[in-house]
């Protein structure tokens, strides 16, 4: 049988989230990425991009929204991955 004595989390609204449905004690950490590190200076987006969509990720309502966009000259550019 597994003990556990405590839940780590990699951010306080992980952490949050967590408490809401257990009494273990939670230990938020901060992040362990620096959000300057890997946020964009710039912003000029370019795709809806969806990364590795599949039957299950709702790839078929995906690719009708794609559909449709163009159906209705919508100049919104959508990129599979």
């Amino acid at each position: 049988m597994l003990h556990v004595n405590k839940i780590i989390a990699n951010s306080q609204a992980l952490g949050d989230q967590i408490k809401s449905f257990t009494s273990m004690p939670v230990l938020p950490l901060a992040p362990f990425v620096r959000k300057a590190d890997v946020v964009s200076e710039t912003h000029a987006p370019q795709y809806i991009t969806l990364i590795n969509p599949s039957p299950e990720k709702g790839l078929k309502i995906a690719v009708a929204i794609a559909a449709e966009c163009e159906w209705q000259n919508k100049p919104y550019k959508f990129l599979f991955l």
